[in-house]
């Protein structure tokens, strides 16, 4: 009797530890060391719980990365109210790598109008600010980032150069591994998947039609793509940042190509977009277009949902619910959605028909919901240029100059 209790026993345990490595198993893989040089850089603003959780996985990741004298890290913090600098502060003290720290008491306020996102309460993170405004001050905190790269800092050999640009996230290094070898490293651009509940960054993603992505699973109405997310692959799509890019930064270094804010005349006719957007355009007129997401990798700006969509499991659960809603409710209002105006393709949105803002014939249309105040004058327009010019030199001589 106490033999076969002891089998039974010896049965269950190992059905319980088989369950708890289904459950909690991630998906990755070894992958050959790729010749290259990489340049680490981000933007921070109140950020201190993920990078807590992040700097760690930033060293375990700059060591394996580390070959020779390939690495070089450029992160941009300004205005937060927690103690993000402190952190950035001490994690420059354990590097042995050149890099560029810099930490600077300018406000960092340059999100959406609104109280929520998705359904999640907004925090310290965000302000009031208008869309076409917001994207012109987040191309100049990017382009402070990516300085040492624009002015040749990094002395980086003969190699190519990946750029890794991190949004203020939870990942692990491995996951940004996963990234860099996507493909072998034979990408332009290539992003994870981001999330709170639903997929976030419907903003700048778009399927490799161009259209926008849902919230929900598979988030492409593409069907290639749908079967490609479903094997866990990597796809190709128009434009995508999803909280991480990883970037050739060849365009960048010998072509010119910067974060910018829209152009708006009659040769472009650009909306209001974001500069992560407007960058995987540029990458496209430059011949870059290998730009793809890698399923694969998927990312939070909060731990729990970090953790919901880690794990297979959970991630399971969850793409079902969302396949649901998809399936009943999206997919017929998809087919059927006329354009919005600038060659922007359908949004997803299940209370609105796409209407286009009353403008002058000889203007470029612009979609109703991209800012329901905005009129594309060219005073306005004229307004906006301007604003850019002095946001940006002011950056520069609060943040760089005065260090």
């Amino acid at each position: 009797m106490n033999i076969m209790k002891l089998g039974t026993l010896v049965i269950l345990s190992a059905g319980i530890l088989a369950c708890t490595f289904f459950l909690f198993q991630t998906t990755s893989s070894p992958h050959k060391r790729i010749n290259e040089n990489y340049f680490l850089v981000a933007n921070y603003f109140n950020s201190q719980e993920a990078l807590e959780y992040t700097i760690p996985e930033i060293k375990k990741l700059l060591k394996e990365l580390r070959n020779g004298e390939n690495l070089y890290v450029s992160f941009f913090e300004n205005g937060s109210e927690d103690d993000t600098a402190s952190l950035l502060k001490e994690f420059q003290k354990s590097l042995d790598i050149p890099n560029t720290i810099i930490v600077c008491n300018m406000t960092g306020s340059n999100a959406w109008e609104g109280k929520q996102i998705l359904g999640e309460e907004l925090s310290k993170k965000v302000f009031k600010m208008k869309a076409e405004y917001r994207y012109r001050k987040m191309a100049g905190i990017r382009n402070v980032a990516l300085l040492p790269l624009y002015d040749h800092t990094f002395e980086h050999n003969e190699w190519p150069t990946k750029i890794v640009f991190l949004n203020d996230i939870y990942f692990t290094a491995d996951e940004i591994l996963e990234l860099i070898y996507t493909k072998e490293g034979n990408f332009d651009v290539v992003c994870p998947l981001d999330f709170y509940y639903e997929f976030y960054d419907t903003l700048v993603a778009r399927d490799v039609e161009g259209y926008w992505f849902s919230g929900n699973y598979p988030f492409t109405r593409h069907n290639e793509s749908q079967v490609l997310i479903k094997n866990n692959e990597p796809f190709e799509v128009y434009s995508c940042w999803n909280g991480i890019a990883i970037l050739n930064a060849e365009p960048i270094l010998k072509q010119g190509v910067k974060f910018r804010p829209r152009k708006y005349d009659s040769e472009n006719c650009e909306c209001p977009q974001s500069e992560c957007l407007l960058i995987c355009t540029d990458y496209r007129k430059k011949g870059y277009d290998k730009i793809y997401i890698n399923p694969k990798v998927r990312v939070s700006y909060e731990w729990k949902y970090y953790m919901l969509h880690k794990y297979p499991v959970f991630r399971a659960l969850v793409n079902l619910y969302q396949w649901m809603w998809y399936e009943f409710n999206e997919v017929s209002y998809g087919k059927n959605a006329s354009e919005v105006g600038c060659g922007m393709p359908p949004y997803f949105d299940l209370k609105k028909e796409p209407k286009y803002m009353s403008l002058v014939s000889s203007e470029c249309k612009l979609p109703y919901r991209e800012s329901h105040a905005f009129n594309a004058t060219p005073e306005k327009i004229m307004q906006e240029q301007k604003y850019t010019e002095r946001f940006y030199n002011r950056l520069l001589s609060t943040c760089i100059d005065d260090k």
